[in-house]
């Protein structure tokens, strides 16, 4: 079966074309070039800690046989503002590629020197990926500091891996046994990654969100033979702690997609907490009343 090819087009090209030759050497006299300091005056905090979520769930850091360090982030078009994002902080290009099918993506990726400021910054805040930055930052440095930062939890972190691996639901479901339609609202987070899943489900349930985790075993075939990796998913169905959560993550949250639905659901979550508690709001909906979220909120303003 011949292999599938991608076209590809460059559609944003980055200020400084040759890092190395605009700034000198990434390591000079033994120590960090300062010049490249001037590369992270574009990033706050919180912006590092949502690039390492999103680097965690969809990024990829790998280096060729010649040492040579790539930190890339490819996402559907669709869903490409973070391409667009990252591309923009560290000054790299966009690329534009078409699959068979019209399938689009947006890529950026930093390479060399300009890769290995990126993850010198990024590796405190790294989780799922932190152990194979810790692998390449050791070939290149002997000692550096960020290799002993521990990793703290934020919910912009949070938002970057959730714009990754995030799925957030609502909509109405049937229930048979009850003969009824409930609303339903969810914010899942899934991974391959067990490791990953207890970090952020762990700190969650300190900062009191009643998130529950389950495993599924995975028995497919990959197409080289092997059988498909299992998935581990957190869980939160709970409105109260979903209005919370969603009001934490909304400031951070780049894919706007994900975001209108975070804003949809607080909406409704506000209109129908006017009904005495949260069960109540889940379960609106009977077999004699069947009507959308928009014909409520139609019927509240007349």
């Amino acid at each position: 079966m011949p292999k599938q090819t991608r076209a590809t087009k460059i559609i944003k090209k980055p200020k400084i074309k040759n890092t190395r030759a605009h700034y000198g050497p990434f390591i000079k006299e033994g120590k960090l070039n300062e010049s490249y300091m001037s590369l992270s005056n574009g990033f706050t905090y919180d912006d590092l800690h949502y690039i390492a979520g999103m680097i965690d769930g969809d990024g990829h850091i790998s280096m060729n046989k010649g040492g040579t360090l790539k930190l890339e982030l490819e996402l559907k078009e669709t869903d490409a503002y973070p391409v667009a994002y990252l591309a923009d902080l560290m000054d790299t290009a966009v690329t534009l590629s078409v699959r068979p099918g019209d399938h689009k993506t947006l890529r950026t990726a930093a390479y060399g020197s300009k890769a290995w400021m990126m993850l010198c910054m990024l590796f405190p805040y790294l989780f799922e990926r932190k152990s194979k930055a810790r692998t390449f930052l050791k070939r290149k440095f002997r000692n550096v500091d960020c290799f002993h930062l521990a990793n703290k939890f934020n919910f912009a972190y949070l938002a970057g891996y959730a714009d990754a691996e995030g799925h957030f639901k609502k909509g109405t479901r049937y229930v048979p046994s009850e003969n009824r339609t409930r609303l339903f609202f969810g914010f899942e987070l899934t991974s391959t990654h067990e490791q990953q899943i207890r970090f952020i489900s762990m700190n969650l349930r300190q900062a009191g969100f009643p998130v529950t985790t389950t495993f599924y075993h995975n028995s497919r075939l990959r197409k080289d033979g092997g059988r498909c990796k299992d998935t581990y998913k957190i869980h939160l169905h709970d409105l109260r702690s979903l209005r919370r959560l969603y009001n934490l993550l909304l400031p951070h949250c780049k894919i706007q997609r994900k975001a209108q639905i975070m804003r949809d659901t607080l909406t409704y979550i506000d209109y129908f907490s006017k009904f005495s508690d949260d069960d109540k709001i889940n379960t609106m909906f009977n077999k004699n009343r069947k009507k959308t979220f928009d014909e409520h909120k139609e019927e509240d303003s007349i």
